[in-house]
């Protein structure tokens, strides 16, 4: 051992037994929180969609011969929240649509805690929806969203929208509250 270590190693001993310098285990750095918020930019102005989450909401299921709608084994997502993710899973198949969940754990969007994201897809019929699923009181959730955001239909600012504007909506769910967006046509 070279002299300037064993002194510093000395020094650092000395100036603990004083109480200068705390010698417990250190702490394990904690990974940032992975976040949502850049995924789900613009869901309050008229549902715009990241292409980053029409990726993610195109890789949750795959079509089926019949025309129905499979969860897929894995999903493409940026790689910040990916560790956040677990597989998809079916939660209904009807005759006009089928409903899947991504389950999230450690995940937020603008500080609420994330717990998936839901989407379903009609079966030749043009039914598109997806949520994110918080866990938060809904009602809590409308409120203070309306305070944070200008939350704005998907014809804001179009003189001659042809189309039925889309709109976030909070919704109740098990969880707590669904921010909602359809955009069926």
């Amino acid at each position: 051992m070279s002299s300037r270590l064993a002194l510093a190693l000395t020094s650092s001993l000395i100036l603990a037994c004083a109480g200068g310098v705390d010698l417990e285990e250190p702490r394990p750095v904690r990974a940032s929180t992975p976040s949502f918020d850049r995924l789900f930019d613009g869901i309050e102005r008229g549902c715009s969609i990241a292409p980053e989450l029409a990726q993610l909401l195109e890789s949750l299921a795959s079509e089926t011969p019949e025309g129905r709608w499979s969860p897929s084994s894995s999903v493409t997502a940026p790689s910040e929240i990916a560790s956040s993710l677990g597989v998809p899973e079916l939660l209904t198949s009807g005759e006009s649509h089928t409903s899947l969940l991504l389950p999230v754990t450690g995940a937020t969007w603008h500080g609420y805690e994330v717990r998936g994201i839901e989407h379903t897809r009609g079966h030749s019929n043009g039914i598109y929806v997806f949520a994110l699923v918080l866990r938060e009181n809904a009602e809590t959730l409308d409120k203070e969203l309306k305070q944070r955001f200008t939350i704005t239909d998907s014809c804001a600012g179009i003189e001659d929208c042809v189309t039925e504007p889309a709109m976030m909506r909070t919704l109740p769910h098990s969880e707590g509250a669904a921010l909602t967006c359809d955009l069926s046509v």
